[in-house]
């Protein structure tokens, strides 16, 4: 072979080399972009997921994630269930096994369950329940980096003010649940009712009173008011809890307002040291109300006061939410009646808020499948999967309206993405809510309407009087007090009497943590 053709066939062969090279390059960025455009409905969360777990965009093993959330369970939820199953089935491929927890169970048997070592891998918290509690003896995986891998929808949903004032010692422990920046404090009324009395919208507390006792008057066999048994809402029925110098939240479970901050001045104070003249009179009024049957005489063994509302039991129930629920509303028609929601709140004044929301979602140590458990709340936090974990099957339980609103259509899947989804950025509206509720729900999403307290970012740790607060936990006086069944002055020089010094120590630890905190901020 000469020189000059073996110089050309080595120049083929570079040649040949180069364009099966180039070949090679061109098909792998094909492949990636027909796997990028690949997705379907939650599908990202899911390719992302199967990604950190080295597969590709192929389905992970199947799982089945154990889920306690408190609440009855909707009717519908087996369809809308197995509508998520069969979305995620290519990708994250989780099964959800959900157990509802009633109300007025969910102290105690979450709280069971967490302590026997129940493999769980989502449960509903508070810092109202238990949740600075576990957190402070471990029972919660800190979520920090699991976020970071499995989490970017729940985190963009949520603003970076509400992610830096839910923190625990620190570190997410709890995947905060809130459409807003303060706690709507709310009254259901029979609208019917109060249009039969001849009574106006009822705007003041006194306008309230007037209509239960209108109530009490006219029908036999209904109580005026019923409350669920937990302090924030009995207290809705109290009038100091509309005034703007105090601060509504209860970081020491069940004990507002016998321990209440006010002013946002950094204090916590104690009503068995010194009588608070506005809490006071809300106490000697609620006994009033227990001795004119006005509040209802059994309350304290009421599992669901919703039931009794719907049931034409109740003529008024204090509420947490903003509008009227759907199936409440259905129900209390088929009775002939009409529902109204109702605030006491005055929007012109600005109320005190640490931002702080008042749900939580987390994963307890004991969870063997933390990671999928939140490759599920991220896919949960995608548009059409919030949608349909939130309102229902859409065309059968919601429709949309407008870009942010929706209207119910069943009354068989009524709302509670409360229990684990909520958040800011894509729930919508209510489309039923009249001018005046929609107001409500847009002023309590506007972080402009209110003052930030002092003492915004601040946890208790609870640890130092551990077995104090325990002891107050498992009190005789506080719900007896507050729903008027016990005399008032009797009541509270009995509770001072028995557990005076135990609320005394823990206030003081409080405190103590708190002016740390201040100092430091």
């Amino acid at each position: 072979m000469s020189y000059f053709k073996a110089i050309e066939k080595s120049r083929l062969l570079m040649f040949v080399v180069l364009i099966l090279v180039l070949s090679s390059i061109l098909s792998a960025c094909s492949g990636n972009n027909n796997e990028e455009n690949s997705t379907t409905k939650g599908g990202n969360t899911g390719e992302t997921a199967a990604k950190g777990n080295g597969s590709g965009s192929k389905a992970l093993d199947p799982v089945t994630l154990k889920i306690y959330i408190p609440g009855d369970r909707p009717k519908k939820m087996n369809a809308v269930i197995a509508e998520a199953e069969k979305r995620m089935a290519s990708t994250i491929n989780a099964k959800l096994d959900i157990t509802f927890i009633p109300w007025s169970d969910l102290d105690s048997k979450t709280s069971v369950a967490l302590a026997s070592g129940e493999s769980i891998d989502l449960i509903f918290d508070a810092p109202w329940l238990h949740l600075n509690k576990m957190v402070s003896s471990n029972a919660y995986e800190p979520l920090d980096e699991l976020l970071k891998q499995y989490g970017t929808n729940i985190v963009s949903t949520r603003p970076q003010d509400m992610w830096d004032a839910n923190k625990f010692e620190g570190k997410v422990y709890g995947i905060p649940l809130g459409i807003s920046h303060y706690q709507i404090r709310g009254i259901y009324i029979r609208k019917d009712l109060r249009e039969k009395y001849g009574l106006g919208k009822i705007k003041t507390f006194e306008d309230f009173n007037t209509y239960l006792y209108k109530v009490k008057e006219n029908e036999k066999g209904m109580n005026p008011l019923t409350t669920m048994v937990d302090t924030d809402r009995i207290t809705n029925a109290y009038k100091f809890n509309y005034d703007p110098a105090y601060d509504y939240k209860q970081e020491i479970a069940q004990m507002f307002p016998f321990l209440y901050k006010k002013n946002n001045n950094g204090k916590i104070y104690n009503m068995l040291e010194e009588k608070d003249a506005g809490i006071w009179a809300g106490i000697q009024n609620m006994r009033k109300w227990y001795e004119d049957g006005i509040i209802n005489k059994d309350n304290l063994a009421v599992k669901n006061e919703q039931d009794l509302f719907m049931n034409g039991k109740t003529a008024a129930i204090t509420i947490a939410d903003v509008g009227v629920k759907q199936n409440i509303q259905d129900a209390v028609k088929k009775l002939g009646g009409e529902v109204e929601w109702l605030t006491l709140l005055d929007p012109s004044h600005k109320y005190v808020s640490d931002f702080k929301q008042w749900n939580f979602i987390s994963i307890p140590k004991t969870s063997k499948n933390k990671e999928r458990s939140i490759m599920f709340l991220d896919w949960a936090n995608q548009k059409e999967n919030y949608d349909l974990l939130s309102y229902g099957i859409e065309g059968q339980d919601w429709e949309a309206v407008g870009k942010d609103g929706f209207k119910p259509l069943s009354a068989d899947y009524p709302l509670f993405g409360y229990d684990w989804i909520w958040n800011p950025t894509l729930e919508r509206y209510n489309s039923t809510l009249s001018e005046e509720d929609l107001k409500w729900w847009r002023w309590t999403k506007d972080s402009k309407n209110f003052i930030k307290s002092v003492d915004a970012g601040f946890t208790f740790n609870p640890d130092p009087v551990a077995q104090e607060v325990a002891t107050l936990k498992a009190n005789s006086f506080v719900y007896p007090i507050l729903l008027g069944g016990l005399d008032s002055n009797k009541g509270m020089e009995e509770f001072k009497s028995k557990l005076g010094n135990t609320l005394k120590k823990v206030q003081d630890e409080y405190q103590k943590q708190l002016d740390a905190y201040i100092s430091g901020h």
